[in-house]
């Protein structure tokens, strides 16, 4: 049995059109937990990360549900819920 890769745009667009909410608008890999968030960028430049419960960057900031991140190809942000 072969399997055939999709390519993540086409499976970014079935997600949104099945009503799937987006953790990022770029094509990003997005791993979660209840306390924290990691980003990888897919690619560089700005994208919003928006999550269910406000989360603050490791590097400081404040803690907010949609954070505007600015970043490089392969770069890593990591966000914590606040307890």
């Amino acid at each position: 049995m072969a399997v055939i890769g999709l390519p993540v745009e086409v499976v970014r667009w079935i997600a949104v059109k099945t009503v799937v909410k987006m953790w990022s608008t770029k094509p990003d890999k997005v791993c979660a937990t209840k306390g924290a968030a990691m980003v990888v960028a897919s690619e560089a430049g700005e994208r919003i990360v928006r999550f269910p419960e406000p989360m603050t960057p490791v590097e400081g900031g404040t803690a907010k549900k949609e954070h505007r991140l600015s970043m490089e190809f392969g770069e890593v942000r990591v966000l914590v819920k606040k307890t």
